[in-house]
């Protein structure tokens, strides 16, 4: 009798490819098996028969298996991969305009291979997403502390590395400078979500646990100060802030992390601007507010922003349009160029793209229970999302221009490949949504 049942229940999990919701499958099937049987024995019938007739009642086992394949596949998220590939598409056009630009104004940049260049870290970065997409992420979980490890191994290399830009932030690796402080704050805040919720579990030693906490989050704070990058400890402490009230939900709880964070922000920010190292820090943000008191100098890059999305129009200069006075229109100011060069409808295009994008993130977050899987997909989030509005705020001239190159459009390799390497994390986790609430419903009812 149970070899039958058996027999059965294993010709429908071989037409479930997830093997994570056989348990699942098995146990929910079994009990309707159970309950068929005992009401066929009830009525009088032998056992042998009373299971004849209850499998026979459940159906072929390949089509039933076929259906439940349907109802736990991997998930994909075309709605996102198709914004996702719209934003490529965009810094493709983006580059051609700008290197166009370049080559008329017979640009040193004319010749550095941008666009092509571009190109390449675009398609690198879609192999990096799709690779990313089928790992498990639980195993971040797992490995939580050494990732955080391996980020504070990395700021060691940063500061052996030659001053580039005012700032020790990159690593050198050949011929390529990799932007650590960027790629930093998500592998930080991967980590952290994962060690906050390690932490949590031990209910013993609340103190304890709090230092552990400051400790943990506290170290990069001092590190990004020290580097300086005043950008990437904004995102850092938005990051951090938003984790710690989405963590322990309870309005005490909230406010006293949301207090911490603005107390860290306004000390890292007191510390920044009376420093006499960062003086050209504050002239840069204080020029976003009233460019014209010194429009030569800090404030000339804001006038000009301002006036090349004024002076834009409806359609724009078009492709290749000379815009001598911002400089690097490949990085700092490539949203403004595509402004510039095709218009406010292009810059209104791309702001609902921002917004469509911020949207199937969150409906994502949504979708997902597992809990470690939310609270990265909550990471990417404000990773992502944090620099898009900012992004979209410094190309129009009213937000500071600290280095934030706009993601998934401004050139570089390193920041693509990070934030593609987001959005891939991000897909691994919507991708098993649905695999890992049954096996999880079917260790609770074991």
């Amino acid at each position: 009798m149970d070899d039958q049942r058996r027999f059965f229940l294993d010709r429908v999990c071989t037409q479930v490819k997830a093997k994570e919701v056989h348990p699942s499958v098995r146990e929910e099937l079994d009990n309707h098996l159970e309950e068929l049987i005992e009401a066929r024995l009830d009525q009088g019938y032998e056992a042998d028969e009373a299971v004849n007739w209850a499998v026979a009642q459940m159906g072929d086992p390949d089509v039933l298996g076929k259906q439940l394949h349907q109802v736990h596949r991997p998930r994909i998220n075309f709605g996102l991969i198709l914004i996702v590939l719209f934003f490529a598409a965009v810094s493709i056009i983006s580059m051609w305009s700008v290197v166009e630009s370049y080559t008329a104004n017979a640009s040193k940049f004319a010749s550095a291979g941008i666009l092509e260049k571009q190109v390449f870290f675009l398609l690198l970065g879609i192999a990096v997403m799709i690779g990313v997409y089928f790992l498990d992420y639980r195993k971040l979980y797992k490995a939580a502390w050494y990732l955080y490890g391996f980020v504070m191994l990395g700021f060691i290399f940063t500061f052996n590395s030659p001053f580039m830009a005012g700032q020790h932030r990159y690593i050198i690796l050949g011929s390529l400078a990799w932007d650590w402080a960027n790629i930093s704050t998500y592998f930080l805040l991967i980590a952290i979500a994962g060690i906050l919720q390690q932490l949590s579990k031990f209910k013993k030693g609340l103190m304890k646990r709090k230092f552990a906490e400051l400790i943990i989050v506290g170290i990069p704070i001092l590190i990004f100060i020290r580097l300086p990058a005043l950008a990437e400890l904004g995102f850092y402490l938005i990051g951090c802030t938003g984790l710690y009230a989405w963590m322990y939900r309870r309005k005490i709880s909230v406010a006293v992390g949301i207090g911490i964070g603005a107390l860290i922000s306004l000390a890292s920010g007191y510390l920044y601007l009376s420093n006499g190292r960062f003086i050209h820090m504050r002239d840069t943000i204080a020029g976003a507010f009233n460019p014209y008191i010194d429009p030569n100098g800090y404030g000339y890059v804001y006038v000009h922003t301002r006036e090349a999305v004024q002076s834009a129009g409806w359609w724009g200069r078009g492709l290749g349009a000379p815009l001598k006075e911002l400089p690097f229109l490949q990085s700092d100011s490539i949203v403004t160029y595509l402004l510039y060069s095709f218009g406010w409808g292009a810059g209104i295009i791309l702001a609902i793209a921002v917004l469509m994008l911020i949207h199937r993130m969150i409906a994502a977050y949504k979708r997902v229970d597992d809990k470690y899987g939310k609270s990265l997909i909550l990471v990417i989030i404000m990773m992502l999302g944090a620099r898009l509005v900012y992004g979209l705020g410094m190309s129009i001239g009213y937000a500071p221009i600290i280095g934030v190159t706009f993601p998934l459009v401004g050139y570089g390799g390193s920041h693509l490949l990070i934030e593609f390497a987001a959005v891939g994390l991000l897909l691994s986790i919507y991708r098993r949504k649905d695999i890992i609430r049954a096996a999880s419903s079917s260790v609770s009812t074991s």
